[in-house]
């Protein structure tokens, strides 16, 4: 596709009825009213398409139409019942990748179990692993969670909930106990069946655990690929055609390992390329109403994006 139009890919994770205060990740998710205007923008001012006219024009088989998007949403939450609502009404086609593991789990995800402890922490500042964060400061809060996922995706299966433990008992907590409240929970099979079949969203996976798939040796990488597609079909009656890499982390094995069982991956900004369609690139949408997805569209929008979390990571925002 080098040299020719080619359509952009647009990444949510949720849609909020309201936005709860001192949020960490769910700050970067619209509410379901800013949400409905990102779509209805797009509705009428692009052109969105449908995963299989997507998958054509990757292929060369069609032309990529003049502003043409594709909406994807990311893990299989609860109220993407209410994104759907708001696609199907302004007849909108998406891509939904569901966490397997955690579809009808009733439980709670070791990411987001990390940001509800931080920000939960009545704390104003932590000492965690001799490093000080000041959790006044969302961009501390976030260099926070980001070295913690890099030391819990690095660490031994065993020693993972003893690190959450750790981190709650610094920030002056506990693990959350019980089912997830309605903002973190996640589909079950018949719901997730249902939104397959709707004829606007089509179903991908997500792999199975949501871990860094570059991470993983080969049978257990495997396992993600052909467990989760399996579980799918199983309890959807659709075999899903792609995947999204959980946090976009890939490499060559895990390309290799996804051209195994789906048709094309997804990965984010980085390392992603249209030349191969097992690390198709996707722009993270941002909370706002229709001046927030012009502003996702905008050519400039991936060096923004980059130089925005460049600066993040160092604690100047």
């Amino acid at each position: 596709m080098s040299g020719k139009r080619q359509p952009k890919v647009l990444t949510f994770h949720t849609v909020l009825p309201s936005r709860p205060d001192n949020a960490l990740f769910f700050y970067a998710q619209p509410t379901a009213a800013e949400f409905e205007d990102q779509i209805r923008y797009l509705a009428t001012h692009c052109r969105p398409l449908s995963l299989d006219e997507y998958l054509q024009v990757v292929a060369g088989k069609i032309s990529s139409p003049r502003d043409a998007v594709l909406v994807t949403l990311d893990d299989g939450y609860k109220l993407s019942e209410l994104a759907a609502e708001i696609l199907r009404r302004h007849r909108v086609p998406s891509v939904l990748f569901l966490a397997v593991d955690y579809i009808g789990a009733h439980r709670w995800p070791w990411y987001l179990t990390l940001d509800w402890l931080i920000e939960r922490s009545g704390l104003d500042e932590v000492d965690w692993r001799d490093q000080l964060f000041l959790l006044t400061h969302l961009a501390e809060r976030k260099i926070l969670r980001d070295r913690f996922k890099d030391l819990y995706l690095a660490a031994p299966t065993e020693e993972r909930v003893p690190m959450l433990q750790e981190l709650a008992a610094a920030l002056g907590g506990e693990l959350p106990d019980g089912r997830a409240p309605d903002t973190h929970r996640f589909l079950n099979w018949q719901e997730a069946a249902a939104l397959g079949c709707d004829g606007y969203l089509e179903l991908g996976s997500h792999g199975l655990s949501h871990h860094d798939m570059t991470r993983l040796d080969d049978n257990t990488l495997a396992r993600e690929m052909d467990d989760s597609s399996a579980a799918i079909e199983k309890n959807t009656g659709v075999r899903p055609r792609v995947l999204s890499y959980p946090d976009g982390r890939h490499d060559a094995r895990v390309r290799d390992a996804a051209a195994q069982t789906y048709e094309a991956s997804f990965a984010l900004l980085a390392g992603a390329s249209f030349e191969d369609p097992m690390c198709l690139p996707r722009l993270p949408a941002v909370p706002g109403g229709e001046w927030a997805v012009r502003r996702s569209l905008s050519r400039s929008y991936p060096l923004r994006h980059a130089f925005w979390n460049w600066r993040a990571r160092r604690g100047w925002i």
